[in-house]
């Protein structure tokens, strides 16, 4: 028996029925899911993909962050340092919910000498790259004036 909201449901599995088309993740787990049992197949899949998306945005909601794709962050990391001094590490932490990475950044720049090393964790993207094209500005500023 089914229960929650109809159209609720119908939604969210034409959502999954686009993700699962358009995202290789979704579509690699949809695929998965698919061989697993010889009834239902395409039925059954599109449900546990939706859970899956379902269980994508509510972790976005209560942790108020936004969702971009891993591969978006590896392009910006490389156009934001792309100057010499800086060298930057990205790590991603794969949390308990499928498919949801935090984005862990250590920058390590020379300053008087020594290495520092700087870790942005758990802050909006915009705010992140705003920050951290402040402190490249201060940097080729101070080196310009050295």
């Amino acid at each position: 028996m089914r229960t929650g909201n109809k159209y609720l449901r119908y939604y969210l599995i034409q959502a999954a029925d686009s993700v699962r088309k358009h995202d290789s993740v979704y579509r690699d787990d949809y695929q998965k899911k698919y061989q697993e049992v010889p009834k239902h197949q395409h039925k059954r899949s599109l449900v546990l993909t939706a859970r899956k998306l379902v269980r994508l945005v509510y972790s976005l909601l209560i942790t108020d962050q936004l969702y971009i794709p891993p591969f978006i962050y590896c392009y910006l990391v490389q156009s934001f340092f792309s100057a010499p001094f800086f060298k930057t590490y990205l790590f991603m932490k794969k949390t308990p919910l499928p498919y949801f990475f935090e984005l862990y950044m250590a920058v390590l720049y020379k300053s008087e000498g020594r290495k520092e090393t700087k870790i942005y964790y758990n802050q909006k993207w915009e705010q992140q790259t705003e920050y951290i094209r402040q402190k490249l500005l201060e940097q080729e500023t101070e080196k310009t004036q050295d």
